[in-house]
C-alpha cells in the first residue's frame, strides 16, 4: 500500500493546491494520507488543522500530532545522540517508520536529515518556496 506523509506548517500551507491534487491522487490510487505535524496533540491544534485542511479543500486520512514535549523528548527519544531538536523531531521519524510512509514531504532541513540517517528508503522531498522574477 502507499502511504504518503505531509508536514502541514511551511509545507501544505506553502503550496495548499499543490497538496489538495496530490492528496486526491494518492486516495484514488487506493493510497492513504497521513499529517505528521509538530503541533501539539490537543484538541485546540487539531480543530484549528482541521479547520486549515477544511479550507484548503485537502482532505486526509490519518493524524500524527506531537505527543511529547522537547523536555520529556530529551528523556525518551531512542538516539541520545542527536542535538535537542532533533530528538523533539524524532516523533515524525517514528510516526512514519509505524505507518509505513514511502513518500514524505517537510521544510525542515533536521526532519530531511533523521530520514536521510534513519528511514533512507523513504523518498523525501523538501517543500521550498519557488518564486518565479519575470525581467
Amino acid at each position: 500500500m502507499f502511504n504518503l506523509g505531509l508536514d502541514y506548517d511551511d509545507t501544505i500551507t506553502r503550496s495548499p493546491e499543490f497538496f489538495r491534487v496530490l492528496t486526491g491522487a494518492v486516495r484514488e490510487a487506493g493510497g492513504t494520507s497521513h499529517l505528521v505535524s509538530s503541533r501539539p496533540d490537543t484538541k485546540e491544534s487539531r480543530d484549528n488543522t482541521m479547520r486549515g485542511l477544511d479550507a484548503y479543500g485537502i482532505r486526509i486520512d490519518k493524524f500524527g500530532f506531537f505527543r511529547h514535549s522537547l523536555e520529556e523528548m530529551a528523556d525518551i527519544c531512542p538516539h541520545q545522540e542527536l542535538d535537542p531538536d532533533k530528538k523533539w523531531l524524532w516523533q515524525k521519524i517514528e510516526y512514519c517508520a509505524e505507518h509505513d510512509i514511502n513518500i514524505f514531504f517537510d521544510d525542515n532541513e533536521k526532519v530531511i536529515e533523521l530520514f536521510s540517517e534513519f528511514l533512507p528508503n523513504v523518498m523525501v522531498f523538501k517543500a521550498c518556496k519557488f518564486e518565479i522574477n519575470a525581467a
